[in-house]
């Protein structure tokens, strides 16, 4: 399921931050590398991303890094 699909799940107002929180494993604040993959292309931002964040594939990546590198 991608994570376009994931937001037709929730009501109306959620935000993307609420999205990827959700999507955070609690124990160490991180999401799996695809889910950060998903949301650089959500924001247009794969190139980018790849340039970041690429020499940590297939690793967690820290969802609030993650959302201050997106702008939010």
């Amino acid at each position: 399921m991608t994570t376009a699909e994931l937001l037709s799940f929730y009501a109306p107002g959620t935000t993307f931050a609420d999205l990827l929180w959700d999507c955070t494993d609690p124990a160490n604040d991180t999401c799996s590398w695809e889910i950060a993959v998903e949301a650089a292309e959500i924001h247009s931002l794969t190139s980018e991303f790849a340039a970041e964040y690429g020499h940590l594939a297939g690793e967690r990546i820290d969802a609030g890094e993650l959302l201050v590198w997106l702008g939010y």
